[in-house]
């Protein structure tokens, strides 16, 4: 799910392609430590506050865009972990109330297709997807750089064992 795509997002960014420091940002920064016991073996540290500098870069889920709108100077990245999420979250429905109800009709019916895509959001420069389901909808909308990052297998879910014994038809 989407908290565990993010932290395994910055741990990759630290191991893997060695970002000099990665540290996750959580909206909750009074709790005294926020990381949930599942993310705790990615080994990733934490920021109370986020330092709005041009040599930062923070990324965020797209559920959440709005809550850093006060950030000028911090380069911005979203990542897109869902259309649903997008359109149907609380900050969406803040916002535009009136289309966030349809959008929550249209999802019942299971269209795909939502009302509200915000134009400021083609001023970030740095889209991320897990799908291209999601690049091509960002595309459509006017999005010209969305960047599909392969998702990887968790090795706890490779380790799991299926019973067949436990199928219930």
């Amino acid at each position: 799910g989407g908290p565990r795509d993010l932290h395994k997002l910055a741990y990759d960014l630290r191991d893997l392609y060695k970002v000099k420091q990665v540290v996750m940002y959580y909206l909750d920064p009074k709790n005294e430590n926020p990381i949930a016991a599942p993310y705790e073996r990615y080994g990733l540290d934490f920021a109370r506050e986020i330092e709005d500098d041009e040599k930062n870069v923070i990324i965020i889920p797209e559920i959440n865009i709005h809550r850093f709108s006060n950030l000028h100077h911090i380069k911005k990245m979203i990542f897109w972990l869902s259309v649903d999420n997008y359109y149907l979250s609380g900050e969406f429905f803040r916002r535009h109330p009136l289309m966030g109800r349809i959008n929550k009709l249209l999802f019942l019916l299971k269209s795909q297709h939502y009302l509200g895509f915000e134009r400021e959001l083609k001023k970030i420069p740095y889209h991320l997807t897990l799908s291209y389901y999601v690049a091509d909808h960002l595309r459509k909308r006017g999005i010209t750089n969305p960047f599909c990052i392969v998702n990887h297998i968790d090795p706890i879910a490779l380790a799991q064992t299926y019973d067949p014994a436990l199928k219930k038809d």
